[in-house]
């Protein structure tokens, strides 16, 4: 290779160096510059309110059939 194509390559080179370095501190000093991007949706979720009453009720009745409740339930005068 003749020393002045290998000058220029070395140059290129140097400048393609460079331009990674910029290109890496602009992104570490400000970030990606964008929004996340596949974060869709809400935090609510509906029906669960009044599916849990309907479970409160049917907890009774099964405790009721399984022999709890009343006075076979514990004694909360005890421990607490």
């Amino acid at each position: 290779m003749k020393p002045e194509a290998a000058a220029k390559e070395k140059a290129e080179r140097g400048e393609k160096t460079a331009e990674n370095i910029r290109y890496g501190q602009a992104i570490s000093e400000s970030g990606v510059g964008g929004f996340t991007s596949g974060s869709l949706g809400s935090a609510a979720q509906e029906g669960v309110g009044k599916q849990q009453e309907q479970n409160s009720a049917d907890a009774v009745q099964s405790r009721k059939a399984e022999g709890y409740g009343g006075e076979k339930d514990m004694n909360r005068e005890i421990g607490a």
